[in-house]
């Protein structure tokens, strides 16, 4: 019996020493980051039977080592985590946006329009002026130019964001490689008996790191490993990892080039929501080239209407030939002019419109002569019928 005793005696304090050291080692790891607080989780010991139907104690033992950690509290975290990285970043390109336009500032497009408009209204004023013709080429330069910068900052701007998705997808693949390192080690270092809190931990950093690049789902598995998944892609399956690649094609549809993240070993694509990965590309599509699209169709229209304007005029001096000429091959003759299976002129980087416009001829005496010249398009002849005669 006094054996018995010495020996429970003993089994105490080890698990209490045990204790201890836990106690210890959670004082020591206070401020280091990535650290989770562990507990030594005590057991009693198998009871011994001493005499027939009597059974006395053992003692106490330490079953394992055991992190606090709420894996709930740590799923919202890295959602929050995400969401957060990726309204930084889509602040960070606004801001960006914001300062290329530069708008209510005085050095805009806005001021250069107004500018541009004021000269066109007094050139209309007094058309015969050289002043106000001066003043119209000048502010059409400041407008020109104020538009050629903008789109070269946004094409830069684009540039940075491309380079810095391309960036993202390898700290990406960084991240997810070390993650399969760790589930492997783990799984071989626990073999299925208690945690090793030291490699949990450096894992749980990682995937903390992670959630700031790209949005994921974490699915601890009972072998000690986790499933790491974006949507429904899992991209960690134990030691295994998928890497991924950022695929770059042009959209016929957009007429824009876009970006796809796909997996390297059969191409699924990654569709990510969250995290810098997701808001860059979600920016890049829907913020920077959007703009690029929209200055693009601003400055057609504005170059077309102020065109079709000059159309309807004429110079100071009058002209005294005049002389243009388009191919037209034999199978877009047979078609009409906006049809747009008409290569030569559904090609045309401004289209004509059914219409009139007058030819004006003045001879050397002041004499006029006005011809209507009018435009048919749709291969209808003047009596009515269908043809391309006229």
């Amino acid at each position: 019996m006094t054996t018995s005793s010495l020996i429970i005696g003993k089994t105490a304090l080890q698990a209490s020493q045990l204790a201890l050291q836990v106690t210890g080692n959670n004082i020591a790891n206070a401020t280091t980051p990535g650290y989770s607080r562990q507990r030594a989780e005590q057991v009693v010991t198998a009871s011994q039977e001493v005499q027939r139907g009597v059974f006395v104690g053992r003692g106490v033992g330490v079953q394992e080592v055991r992190r606090l950690v709420d894996e709930a509290l740590q799923t919202r975290v890295r959602s929050a985590t995400s969401d957060e990285m990726a309204a930084s970043v889509s602040a960070s390109i606004m801001d960006s946006i914001e300062s290329i336009t530069n708008e209510l500032s005085g050095n805009d497009i806005s001021t250069r329009l107004e500018e541009f408009f004021n000269a066109f209204s007094e050139l209309a004023n007094n058309p015969a002026q050289s002043v106000t013709r001066a003043a119209v080429l000048e502010t059409t330069g400041r407008l020109t130019g104020q538009i050629q910068a903008i789109r070269s900052d946004f094409v830069e701007l684009r540039d940075q964001v491309d380079a810095d998705i391309r960036a993202t997808v390898e700290e990406v693949n960084g991240l997810l490689s070390r993650i399969a390192k760790l589930n492997d080690q783990i799984v071989d270092s626990e073999a299925g008996a208690g945690e090793n809190p030291g490699l949990r931990d450096q894992r749980d950093a990682l995937l903390d790191e992670l959630s700031q690049q790209i949005d994921i789902a974490v699915i601890p598995q009972d072998t000690g490993a986790v499933r790491v998944l974006v949507g429904s892609e899992p991209l960690v399956e134990g030691e295994r990892y998928r890497e991924l690649r950022v695929n770059e094609q042009f959209n016929p549809t957009t007429e824009m080039i876009e970006f796809e993240v796909r997996t390297v070993d059969d191409g699924t694509t990654i569709f990510p929501s969250g995290g810098r990965l997701g808001a860059l590309i979600d920016e890049r599509a829907n913020s920077v080239q959007r703009n690029i699209d929209e200055l693009d169709t601003f400055a057609a229209q504005l170059i077309f209407e102020v065109n079709r304007l000059h159309s309807q005029g004429r110079p100071d001096i009058g002209l005294t030939s005049a002389s243009s000429s388009l191919g037209v091959p034999a199978a877009d003759q047979i078609l009409a002019l906006n049809d747009p299976a008409n290569l030569t002129f559904s090609n045309l980087p401004m289209q004509a419109n059914n219409g009139s416009f007058p030819v004006v001829v003045t001879d050397s005496n002041g004499n006029r002569d006005v011809t209507i010249v009018d435009i048919d398009l749709d291969g209808i002849l003047a009596g009515g019928g269908a043809g391309f005669t006229d």
